[in-house]
Formats: C-alpha cells, sequence, structure tokens
C-alpha cells in the first residue's frame, strides 16, 4: 500500500506540493462535478415538484391554519 501512492504517506514533504495553477485546475474540476451532479439531481426532481414542495410544506401549513392569527 506505501508504493501505491506515496504522497498519501508524506504530505510535508516538498516533492509533493503543487503548483497554485494545479490546485486551481483541481477546484475547478471539483466545481464542474458538483453543478453537473446539481443539474442531474435538479432535472431528476423536476417531474416530482409539486410533490416534494407539497411534503416539505405540510408542517408550516398545517402550523398556519391551526394557530390563531395575531390581530391588533
Amino acid at each position: 500500500m506505501s508504493q501505491d501512492n506515496p504522497q498519501l504517506e508524506a504530505p510535508d514533504d516538498p516533492a509533493n506540493e503543487q503548483p497554485l495553477v494545479a490546485h486551481l485546475i483541481e477546484l475547478r474540476n471539483r466545481l464542474m462535478k458538483s453543478v453537473i451532479a446539481i443539474i442531474v439531481v435538479f432535472a431528476c426532481l423536476s417531474p416530482f415538484m409539486k410533490q416534494i414542495f407539497d411534503f416539505l410544506s405540510q408542517p408550516l401549513i398545517c402550523l398556519l391554519y391551526t394557530s390563531p392569527s395575531p390581530r391588533d
């Protein structure tokens, strides 16, 4: 296991340092994967938008209709 990835073994080793551009490229790749994942989840759940909204708003609707409204 130690021969597979020596970077995991010694993160403080100067030979394992990456330049700033490499970090920015990695950040860009991770952000793109995250955005794509959010779009895919949104696209998959969009047909069920009304059911999800009804499920999430049910406690608030019950609270609003059962509690007396303050009148000044």
